[in-house]
């Protein structure tokens, strides 16, 4: 009898070992990342990301978070490749975001050719914050945190957006001072079953007013319930 208590009480551990065995993120926040911005950025991004899904109990978001934060370090002290933001197609993403999300991805590659280098912390922002905004739809049980994540990778990705360079040909320079071509896609969104926005919304709106518009923007709104 006893020996079967024991064999429960095994099984009953079991899950717990397995989960405080993933990743050990006090000595991954503490690792030293050598002589690029971007990387060191990246890294604590992560380190974020991962310590908020221990958090919430997450143990395989946590270590593939944790993952990419030692990728990070490792791109920056050993010369190997630096994480890509995740593939939309390594996620369980609801059939209706998957456009929005590909697009989003899209445009941050391309944008992350040159913010790593001009914009480092807006790119290691944008890019962090995309992950978590797909880790959260797969989820999709967090209206607040996947908005959090959206929002914040918005708010990045328009900062990156701002400091790109100019297109190497143009036709003539533009007058001084005048405002900044803005290239999109960019998405607000509402609360479910609200007309509100939130602050970052606001914001990312007040940001675009300042921005240069060709007068031949789409938009459209995509209806939910």
């Amino acid at each position: 009898m006893r020996l079967i208590k024991n064999f429960a009480l095994m099984i009953v551990l079991l899950p717990m070992v397995g989960a405080c065995a993933y990743v050990d993120l006090e000595e991954i926040g503490s690792m030293e990342v050598q002589h690029w911005e971007f990387a060191q950025n990246l890294h604590r991004e992560y380190v974020d990301l991962a310590q908020a899904e221990w958090d919430e109990g997450d143990y395989a978001d946590a270590e593939l978070f944790g993952n990419k934060a030692i990728a990070a370090a490792d791109a920056a002290n050993e010369g190997s490749t630096i994480p890509d933001p995740q593939e939309v197609s390594e996620r369980e993403i609801p059939a209706g975001d998957v456009d929005v999300l590909s697009n989003a991805r899209a445009s941050l590659i391309e944008q992350l050719d040159n913010g790593r280098r001009t914009m480092p912390e807006h790119a290691a922002r944008a890019q962090a914050m995309f992950d978590c905004w797909l880790q959260e739809l797969e989820e999709n049980i967090q209206p607040e945190d996947i908005a959090k994540c959206r929002d914040g990778f918005n708010l990045a990705f328009l900062e990156l957006i701002k400091g790109a360079p100019a297109p190497a040909m143009v036709a003539a320079a533009a007058p001084s001072g005048e405002a900044i071509k803005a290239v999109g896609p960019f998405m607000v969104y509402f609360g479910f079953n609200s007309a509100s926005l939130d602050s970052a919304a606001k914001a990312l709106i007040n940001s675009l007013a300042s921005h240069k518009f060709s007068g031949d923007e789409l938009g459209y709104i995509v209806l939910s319930g």
